[in-house]
């Protein structure tokens, strides 16, 4: 191999100088350039080996570097670069416009990104035209967009994805912001996640909220607290605290309230100030404003209520009516759907107090209880159907499946059973307990029946009393009549001011069956062995009380005909066996008999049943004497 050594070749203009020959290597100690700059043109060719391929008059030249290399220092200034493989950066940082801030393994990737970055800042990632442009110690942030988290200066661990989002943060730590615009002019605030276009566009130091949805808790600015997930979602938001809204609209007016939970679409939508309400369901309380302490949960329950307070609707459409009218509670669907401005009513039930509008302090609880009532008051129905037509009266109390069902006007009634007082609508102050307790009564007013089925045909009759079952239950229009005791004047009908004291008084054959007849007393019944009582009655006797006053006709000849007898009573009529202990007495036939037509001291009213009235008796016994004495008299004188 030849070694040539030349101090200067100066060839003609035009002429072509060859060194060495194929095979050879020449070194070129210094720089190789064209009158003192670069030497111009392309590469016209490329020699294996060398790291470069391709080139020609135009197109890429790849270069190649082996992996025991240690890698590119540097590359200049390239048009575009094409990398096949992996780049390992190790330290430095990922920066497209030349400028690259001084702290480490930061990423950043657009003009004027992480540009203020000081040193001993770091594990940052900036996409995007601007973004993190003013970063200065802030560290462990991610912002993707242009101009996200673009003020950010010392701000960490907050994630910013999307145009401007984050853009006015400058110390707010542990922020989550995905969508255009989202967290915009958050500054200081700190923990806040929005995800959606504008949410939480306008917060600047509230903490703790979270947005989720186009524009969610948009005008939201230094509150804390607050949960909004759903299109507009507590958009209006400023300054108040510790609300939840989840649904398109939710909370969408609400400015300065707290404690609100609104979850459904347009629930609580236009609530402004109201605070500590509950709406769970679509439209639930959707025209509150400024109301306080309601619990709506339910679609449209509380629907158009604006200033009532204290009130609690679960169910579709319960109170849904309601604009003012405050501490109503109604569970169940429709539950005081029609109420008003009505206050302190409670409806538990399907369509409880569906028609309820202004009558206040109402109770009904069970299916469609109370349905019609509008302007009653003060009422308290328990039951499925209790009161169900009750439209305008007050004072009433049902408890017990159609108790009271077909009242409408009749006030101050109670009515305890199934089926009590079902058919009464305009009657008032009866008062049943009992299944079928005045079952049929209409219009008859002031009864009282205690058991089952008492004075359950009663329909107009009034100023009844019955306690026992059965008892006074065959009644339809009798008034005044009083009864104690199993099927007491069970058979009464139309008979007024009849007293029956005991099982079945006035009710069976053997001894007395009221009928239509009126004002009788019957103490017990055919059963009785013996009566007792520690004194004797006092009968009334006044001269004042008597009219048609005449004589006794009978006297000692009636006595002289009269058979006293012994004698026990039989168990019944169709039992000779003795029943009760050994008495003195009279058959009333027989006495009958000497009576003649028109019997005063046997009472054969119920010829089946003939009864022996003792003191009449008494009258005719002092007329025996009488004439007893007399004769004596006469015996004496002779």
């Amino acid at each position: 191999m030849s070694e040539v050594k030349v101090n200067k070749l100066s060839p003609r203009s035009g002429t072509t100088v060859t060194i060495g020959d194929s095979g050879d290597t020449i070194n070129i100690v210094g720089t190789l350039q064209n009158n003192g700059a670069a030497i111009p043109g392309d590469i016209s060719s490329v020699v294996a080996g060398t790291g470069l391929s391709g080139g020609g008059t135009s197109g890429d030249v790849t270069l190649n570097v082996e992996a025991a290399q240690s890698g590119v220092t540097s590359l200049g200034t390239l048009t575009a670069l094409t990398v096949n493989g992996n780049v390992s950066i190790d330290g430095g940082t990922v920066k497209l416009d030349g400028n690259y801030p001084s702290g480490s393994s930061n990423v950043a990737l657009g003009n004027q990104a992480l540009d203020d970055s000081l040193s001993g800042t770091g594990l940052n990632v900036a996409i995007g035209d601007q973004a993190m442009t003013k970063n200065t110690s802030g560290q462990e942030n991610t912002a993707v967009g242009r101009l996200a988290m673009g003020c950010n200066t010392t701000g960490s661990y907050n994630a910013a994805f999307g145009t401007n989002t984050m853009q006015g943060n400058t110390e707010g730590e542990e922020n989550t912001a995905f969508g255009m615009q989202s967290m915009n002019q958050n500054t200081t605030g700190d923990a806040n996640s929005a995800v959606g276009s504008n949410a939480l566009g306008n917060n600047t130091t509230g903490g703790n909220n979270t947005a989720v949805g186009k524009q969610a808790l948009n005008a939201n600015t230094t509150a804390s607290d607050n949960t909004a997930l759903g299109f507009c979602a507590m958009r209006c938001n400023t300054t108040g605290t510790r609300n939840v809204a989840v649904g398109c609209g939710a909370l969408a007016t609400n400015t300065t309230a707290d404690c609100n939970v609104a979850v459904g679409r347009a629930a609580l939508e236009v609530n402004t100030t109201g605070a500590k309400n509950t709406a769970l369901g679509t439209g639930a309380l959707g025209s509150n404003t400024t109301a306080d302490d309601n619990t709506a949960i339910g679609r449209s329950a509380l629907v158009l209520n604006t200033t009532g307070a204290e009130n609690t609707a679960v169910g579709y459409n319960s109170l849904d009516a309601n604009t003012t009218g405050a501490c109503n509670t109604g569970l169940g669907v429709n539950a005081l759907g029609g109420n008003t401005t009505a206050v302190r009513n409670t409806a538990v039930g399907r369509s409880a107090m569906l028609d309820n509008t202004t009558g206040t302090e109402n109770t009904a609880v069970g299916d469609i209880a109370l349905e019609s009532n509008t302007t009653g008051s003060n009422n308290t129905a328990v039951g499925v159907s209790a009161l169900y037509d009750n439209t305008t009266a007050s004072n009433n109390s049902a408890f017990g499946k159609n108790a009271l069902a077909n009242n409408t006007t009749g006030a101050s009634n109670v009515s305890v059973g199934y089926n009590s007082l079902v058919a009464n609508t305009t009657a008032s102050n009866n008062a049943a307990v009992g299944t079928n307790a005045l079952k049929s009564n209409t219009t008859g007013a002031s009864h009282t029946a205690v058991g089952v089925n008492a004075l359950c045909t009663n329909t107009t009759g009034y100023n009844n009393t019955t306690v026992g079952n059965d008892a006074l239950g065959k009644t339809t229009t009798g008034a005044n009549n009083a009864s104690i005791g199993y099927g007491a004047l069970n058979s009464n009908t139309t008979g007024n001011g009849n007293i029956g004291i005991g099982a079945v008084s006035g009710a069976e054959g053997a001894m007395i069956n009221i009928t239509t007849e009126s004002n009788r007393a019957i103490f017990g019944n055919s059963s009785v062995t013996n009566a007792y009582v520690k004194v004797a009655f006092t009968v009334t006797s006044d001269q004042r009380d008597k009219t048609n006053l005449g004589t006794v006709p009978h006297g000692l000849d009636f006595v002289n005909q009269l058979k006293p007898v012994s004698f026990q009573f039989k168990k019944s009529r169709n039992n000779d066996t003795p029943h009760g202990d050994m008495r003195y007495g009279f058959l009333a036939q027989d006495i009958l008999a000497l009576e003649g037509d028109n019997p005063i001291i046997i009472d054969n009213e119920f010829e089946d049943a003939l009864k022996y009235k003792g003191e009449h008796l008494v009258p005719v016994l002092v007329n025996a004497i009488q004439e007893l004495k007399a004769e004596i008299d006469e015996l004496k004188k002779g």
